[in-house]
This record gives structure tokens, C-alpha cells and sequence, in this order.
């Protein structure tokens, strides 16, 4: 299993209790870990982290692959009791689980994202799911995701989808530092990466 860490300026020293991660840092470069440091232009927010690493590892992933922000617990407070519980991928269902503490449902139709200020702004959720994954998406589909964009995906969860959708993804989250794709693609990695599961019509 492979912890990916999506880092800006964060404090990392609480992945000293883990193995097998990387720090993905889009941060100031003068940072000290044990473990693996890869320096990324600051672009696409964590998103295009995750997405990047799929389509650059394609061939060579672990059986399981978390994706974790650089400060993890905000979204998820016992995240590192988590990765160390999915360490044989036991218990995640599907090959897919969120990581996170506040979970949602939406569907490809609910377009509309409030901030921290109950400020209303649209994002392009059903123009990028089917620009990404080359369909034409009629029926309103549904799913729960986890707020805060971190996970656990199988390798053949992964393999599931050929290469260029996660080439796809990059490319468009790369645009800016913080692009509204990035917050579409939180809404959708559980379509992208386990269709299987935990989805509803509606009509």
C-alpha cells in the first residue's frame, strides 16, 4: 500500500508514523521527512496530486493507494488510524472508501457548491464528468462522496479506467492554482474510481 500526500505548507511530521508514503509538496521546498519528497508546481490542488500520480504510475501501482491531503485531519480526525486499518485493504468495500467525517449525497445535476460563507457558485459537474470519462450523460445519476477529497482505491479500481482518463484530469486541474474543476473532482472521484458503488438514479 502507497500513502500519497498532497502537501502546500502543512506540518507533515504526523506521516512519521507511517511507511510506504510519499510527499507530493507544492509548498516552500525546505521541508525534512523521511520519507520520499516530490517537488510539484503549486497547481490543480490535491486533485491533481492524486489524478497525476495515477496517470504517471500507471503501470507500477500498489495493491491499495490512500490519497491524503497535507492536513488530513480536518476532513478526517482519525485519519492515521484509518490508514494504518486499510494497511491489507481489508474493509474497504468495492475497492473504494472515503476518508472523511462529513459525507454527501449529490448527483451529476447538483451544480451548485456553497462555501464557507453560504456563498452560492456553480461548477461544471456533469460537462466534466462526461468530458472525462467520453460519454454522454443523460440520466441523472447519483452518489455519496466525502468532503474533503481523500481516499483509499484499489490498484484495479484504478486500472478500471484506461490511462487517458486520468490524463484528462490532470490536464485540467493543472490550469491554476486553484481551479473550480478541483472542487468538481471532489464530488466525483467515487464515480471515476468505483462506479460500483453506492450509486442511485433518479428520475
Amino acid at each position: 500500500m502507497k500513502v500519497i500526500v498532497s502537501r502546500y505548507n502543512e506540518d507533515i511530521s504526523w506521516t512519521e508514523q507511517l511507511s510506504n508514503v510519499i510527499i507530493f509538496n507544492k509548498g516552500e521546498p525546505d521541508i525534512e521527512s523521511k520519507h520520499p519528497i516530490i517537488q510539484l508546481e503549486n497547481l490543480g490542488r490535491e486533485g491533481h496530486t492524486f489524478y497525476n500520480y495515477f496517470y504517471e504510475n500507471y503501470d507500477n501501482l500498489d495493491d491499495y493507494t490512500i490519497c491524503l491531503q497535507g492536513d488530513p485531519f480536518d476532513h478526517c480526525k482519525n485519519a492515521v488510524e484509518l490508514v494504518k486499518q486499510y494497511q491489507d485493504g481489508s474493509g474497504v468495500e468495492h475497492g473504494f472508501a472515503v476518508m472523511a467525517d462529513l459525507r454527501y449525497d449529490t448527483t451529476l445535476g447538483n451544480d451548485i457548491m456553497m462555501d464557507d460563507n453560504m456563498n452560492q457558485s456553480k461548477i461544471p459537474i456533469h460537462l466534466v464528468y462526461n468530458y472525462i470519462l467520453d460519454v454522454y450523460q443523460i440520466q441523472n445519476i447519483g452518489w455519496t462522496f466525502g468532503v474533503g477529497g481523500q481516499f483509499i482505491v484499489s490498484k484495479e479500481n484504478v486500472l478500471n479506467r484506461p490511462r487517458i482518463v486520468y490524463e484528462k484530469i490532470s490536464n485540467i486541474l493543472k490550469r491554476t492554482k486553484s481551479p473550480i474543476e478541483g472542487y468538481v473532482m471532489e464530488r466525483l472521484h467515487l464515480p471515476v474510481l468505483c462506479p460500483q458503488k453506492n450509486r442511485y438514479a433518479e428520475n
